[in-house]
């Protein structure tokens, strides 16, 4: 029985049931990144959305901190991200929520 979790975005399964995954990135054998199949449609429709609406906004620039959600551009696409790191050459570490790079 599948189960809400409400600290989670997703579900609870059972120890023993399959879980249809894409894995997206392998950082280390004890570190990797997964996608729920079945959410695969609703990052794809939220990247959309993102790359429609972000070219037509203009954000004014904002406090650097390390854990500030922000969106990524890259190339003409758009993805979630994360600020990890701040280095000294000024340039910024973003982790990519969605994909775990």
């Amino acid at each position: 029985k599948r189960t809400k979790d409400p600290g989670m975005v997703g579900f609870k399964w059972a120890p023993t049931e399959k879980i249809p995954v894409i894995v997206s990135q392998v950082a280390e054998l004890s570190e990797f990144y997964i996608q729920y199949k079945h959410t695969l449609k609703d990052v794809s429709t939220l990247m959309t959305a993102m790359k429609s609406m972000y070219p037509n906004v203009h954000s004014p620039a904002f406090p650097v901190n390390i854990g500030t959600l922000c969106a990524v551009q890259t190339g003409a696409d758009w993805f979630r991200g994360e600020i990890k790191q701040v280095l000294s050459t000024g340039a910024i570490l973003v982790w990519l929520r969605d994909f775990g790079n």
